[in-house]
């Protein structure tokens, strides 16, 4: 059972939080059908990112086994698994998703756009400078919008711009994680890379990210300008460990093993219950 789970990377379904974030920000945690539609589109989104884990394990095979990181960490590459097993995996996930699409099938479009995104990255754009980088955001502003579909809100056009200027932060810093962890490089796209040209972008999406989110805040939910200290010390925080320390090429990896990330998600949280709080008074 735990290679199974690490197989499908029950861990990285975290990143599937965000698909809350419309939930959020459009103030309705408290209504239960909203909360309800939230949680559906969670599972689904979680059960289809393992669907993209598991392929993306299979067509990184030959890479994986040659690099010592992943080859600890992936049952594929060090043969716990079998590639039979890996695509019946697969399978099963895909009859999962299918009487949760039958009940919510406003989401069946963005869930197939997701799987086709997701894919061509695994098979062939995760190849291309940059274009990977900008692939893993579209992974991510596509779970977005499928929480905004889920429980049909409008998703404002400074959150869009927010989440995609973190999403190029983070996929920036997943690169530069990738790099100071090999010892040897395995992938081509990862040889076109230097440090150097990955902390710019990360630089100028750090500082987007903040922008954007700051005039969302003003001209959208001025109730939350007390979170905008709390993100700007999340992204210092990020970016000073991610310079003193290797925990490895997640993101979650990274918040997860550090108290100040961790508890700078917890306040900025609770800043969103205090606003929440303040619009109902």
């Amino acid at each position: 059972m735990k290679k199974i789970f690490i197989l499908i990377r029950v861990k990285q379904w975290l990143k599937n939080l965000i698909i809350f974030a419309p939930l959020i920000f459009s103030f309705k945690l408290l209504d239960v059908d909203y909360l309800k539609n939230s949680f559906v589109t969670f599972f689904l989104f979680c059960v289809l990112s393992s669907i993209i884990y598991v392929f993306n394990d299979i067509c990184d095979y030959k890479y994986d086994k040659i690099n010592p990181n992943k080859r600890k960490i992936k049952p594929l590459a060090n043969k716990d698994v079998t590639f039979n097993f890996a695509y019946l995996t697969i399978f099963i996930l895909f009859l999962i998703c299918i009487p949760i699409l039958i009940v919510q099938k406003n989401l069946i479009f963005i869930s197939i756009i997701f799987l086709i995104l997701n894919f061509s990255y695994s098979l062939y754009f995760k190849k291309i400078l940059i274009i990977d980088i900008f692939f893993i955001c579209f992974s991510f502003i596509t779970r977005v919008i499928a929480g905004a579909i889920g429980i049909d809100v409008h998703l404002s056009e400074w959150m869009f711009t927010t989440i995609f200027s973190v999403s190029i932060y983070l996929a920036a810093f997943k690169r530069v994680e990738e790099i100071k962890s090999l010892k040897k490089i395995t992938r081509k796209v990862l040889k076109n890379y230097n440090l150097n040209f990955l902390y710019k972008i990360v630089d100028i999406s750090a500082i987007c990210s903040i922008i954007f989110y700051s005039l969302y805040v003003i001209n959208v939910n001025s109730a939350l300008i007390i979170s905008i200290p709390i993100v700007f010390y999340g992204f210092f925080r990020y970016y000073y460990i991610s310079e003193k320390k290797t925990f490895g090429e997640s993101p979650i990896d990274i918040i997860l093993k550090d108290i100040h990330l961790t508890l700078t998600i917890i306040f900025w949280f609770l800043s969103v219950l205090f606003a929440f709080y303040l619009q109902s008074i």
